[in-house]
């Protein structure tokens, strides 16, 4: 659980930057004309960490959030090597390796798909070591 935790938290860092990104740096749709593609991917990264954070310490023991923390992670964590590589960057946004915003993301979204990685090794041992079938419980 202690895993999940720290997923949770990670991924509601990277949800906080995308967020505070969208509404300050002019990735919303009051400073952006027309509306950019970005500006839109930030605010459902945001929505999908917090709702990626809110699976993590809801539904234990299941798989499905770890994967959704490694892709949340994995593509988020890709967009951002992208923006930096591409002469014109990601969907015309040029970022630079630059920025405490920037770094803080890009740090807690390798740890997302670390932690993921982690998790989903060590709860996968863990049911391999106890088979529970009906009311008597197996060490393997």
């Amino acid at each position: 659980m202690t895993l999940r935790i720290i997923g949770a938290v990670a991924a509601l860092i990277s949800a906080a930057v995308h967020w505070g990104e969208w509404g300050f740096n002019g990735y919303n749709w009051w400073a952006a004309q027309p509306l950019t593609t970005i500006g839109v991917l930030f605010v459902i990264n945001g929505v999908a960490g917090v709702v990626i954070a809110i699976l993590l310490l809801t539904w234990r023991r299941h798989w499905v959030p770890l994967l959704l923390l490694f892709g949340f992670g994995l593509l988020t964590a890709a967009g951002y090597v992208t923006s930096t590589a591409l002469p014109h960057g990601l969907f015309g946004d040029k970022e630079a390796w630059t920025g405490t915003p920037q770094w803080i993301a890009f740090i807690v979204e390798i740890a997302c798909i670390v932690v993921a990685l982690v998790a989903f090794a060590q709860e996968q041992s863990s049911n391999r070591r106890t088979v529970t079938t009906g009311t008597h419980t197996l060490g393997a």
